[in-house]
Parts: structure tokens; C-alpha cells; sequence
């Protein structure tokens, strides 16, 4: 792969990653305050809990690849489509007419996801088009 992009798709990659821990740690270490300030949801902490530490092995995860990409090209593509699916979600949820959460919230949602999702979308597409056809 490139250099020049394969160091925009591995910072983008190291960039998501700090926001899912971020994520993560906020859902896991404060769920309370997450939940019924921020995100206004009435839901049990014990379900933050679990969803924060999915959060943080997650990015985790994607630290990881982040480090052996040039190896392992071929699992950039799942983490564009984790907050492309996310978005999804919150917008399916939204028409559905079932949303239970803050519209400040949703605006966020839309916005983080749409950004992820152009950033290493958009890298890992030029990334690998810069790969020689015989490689």
C-alpha cells in the first residue's frame, strides 16, 4: 500500500479508536450519568457496563489492525462499516418512530458516524488503490 495513505488510514483507524474508548470508558466507569443525563435512556447500568467494555475491546481491536496494516489489509473494512451500521441503527430507529433517546443525541450520532465513516472509508478505498496491480 502507499505510504502517504496508509499512514491517513492508520492514524484515521488510531483516531476511531480513541473515540470508542472514550466511548467505551464513559459507558462503563459512569453509566448513570451517561445514560440518564446525557443520553437521557432508562435503562439498567449493568447493560452500560456490558456495552462500554464491547466499546472497548473493540477499540482495542481495531489499535491493533491499525499497527498490522500493511498484514492484515483486508479487516479495515469492518470498521468502516461499525459506525455506518451504527448510524443506521439510530436512523432506523428514528422513522421507525421508537428513538427513546435525546434529539442532541441523535444529531451527535449522525454526525460522529457520518465522519468515521467517509474518513476510513475513504482512506482504506484510496489506500488500496494505490496497490500495483501485480502485488
Amino acid at each position: 500500500m502507499g505510504g502517504t495513505t496508509v499512514n491517513v488510514l492508520r492514524n484515521a483507524m488510531r483516531f476511531q479508536a480513541i473515540v470508542l474508548a472514550i466511548y467505551g470508558l464513559s459507558f462503563f466507569f459512569i453509566p448513570d450519568f451517561v445514560l440518564g443525563t446525557v443520553f437521557d435512556w432508562d435503562t439498567s447500568s449493568y447493560w452500560a457496563r456490558a456495552v462500554g467494555a464491547a466499546f472497548i475491546s473493540v477499540a482495542w481491536l481495531e489499535w491493533y489492525i491499525a499497527a498490522k496494516l500493511e498484514e492484515r489489509r483486508d479487516l479495515v473494512w469492518p470498521f468502516v462499516s461499525i459506525p455506518a451500521l451504527l448510524l443506521v441503527g439510530v436512523v432506523w430507529e428514528k422513522v421507525a418512530d421508537t428513538y427513546d433517546g435525546s434529539d442532541a443525541f441523535f444529531s451527535m450520532v449522525v454526525v460522529v458516524t457520518l465522519f468515521f465513516t467517509i474518513l476510513i472509508g475513504g482512506a482504506a478505498w484510496f489506500a488500496q488503490r494505490e496497490i500495483p496491480a501485480d502485488a
